[in-house]
């Protein structure tokens, strides 16, 4: 059974809040995207269910890079002591692309940053080494050189967190059992227990064209497959796209059902 769910929420404008203020009777932690405090703080403001935990979810502009890097400028990456009171989602991805996505941009976005140097990595480990929030997610979990490319060295702590990625919807049919094969044996292999994995996608996110569960039915298999690997926490993503749907009661169901609590 699973032991925790979170949830992204990429969206806040478009989320139902009184919906979601009175539909999860279980425990659990919403991380809400926003790109300043006083932002943050209007949403947050919205929950009145004593079941939700809120944390922050900090964005940039798309001109600055949308995710956090060591290729973000410092002024950027400084944005973050505005969220030190909360619980905190910090995407760690090279500086977004602009336009849809396509297969051939994503490669492209994925490999650049091994030849390029990021002027401010060193600068953003500092920083989130620093950070004094009670929970501090790292998103998405990396190949360890990768991070370092990106970010420098992030310290261990106890409240550094991880989150895989794990979003079958976007792949072909062929490939979903290929990355089950990955992922199952890379999580054998993660030495850090304080992970989770982000299943979806349940809508489209910040390209809108993102590849998203076609049914219930795949959300499931999603769900079985971490039960089966032996995973207990797990990410939706993302809120909105869960309570916009016209059968969300359906998929608040199955979550719900497979809590142990």
């Amino acid at each position: 059974m699973l032991r925790e769910v979170l949830f992204w929420c990429e969206f806040p404008k478009e989320t139902n809040w009184d919906l979601i203020n009175k539909e999860i009777n279980f425990k659990t932690e919403i991380y809400i995207a926003a790109s300043s405090r006083e932002e943050f703080l209007e949403y947050k403001k919205r929950i009145k269910n004593k079941n939700i935990t809120i944390g922050a979810w900090p964005t940039l502009s798309k001109k600055e890079g949308y995710w956090f890097s060591g290729f973000s400028e410092r002024k950027s990456i400084d944005k973050l002591d505005d969220f030190k009171d909360f619980n905190i989602k910090i995407d760690i991805e090279p500086p977004i692309f602009n336009g849809k996505m396509t297969a051939l941009k994503v490669l492209k976005w994925a490999i650049k940053p091994i030849f390029k140097k990021a002027e401010n990595k060193n600068y953003l480990a500092d920083k989130i080494n620093r950070l004094k929030n009670k929970k501090i997610i790292i998103s998405p979990r990396l190949p360890r050189f990768y991070m370092k490319k990106l970010v420098g060295n992030v310290k261990d702590r106890k409240n550094i967190y991880y989150s895989h990625i794990f979003y079958t919807s976007m792949l072909s049919k062929p490939m979903v059992p290929l990355l089950k094969l990955f992922y199952k044996s890379w999580f054998k292999k993660e030495n850090n227990p304080k992970f989770y994995v982000a299943l979806g996608c349940l809508n489209v996110g910040v390209f809108q064209n993102e590849g998203i569960y076609k049914s219930i039915s795949e959300f499931k298999k999603d769900i079985e497959f971490m039960k089966k690997i032996n995973i207990d926490k797990i990410v939706v993503f993302h809120l909105g796209g869960l309570f916009n749907k016209k059968d969300y009661k359906e998929w608040l169901n199955l979550i719900r059902k497979n809590l142990s609590c």
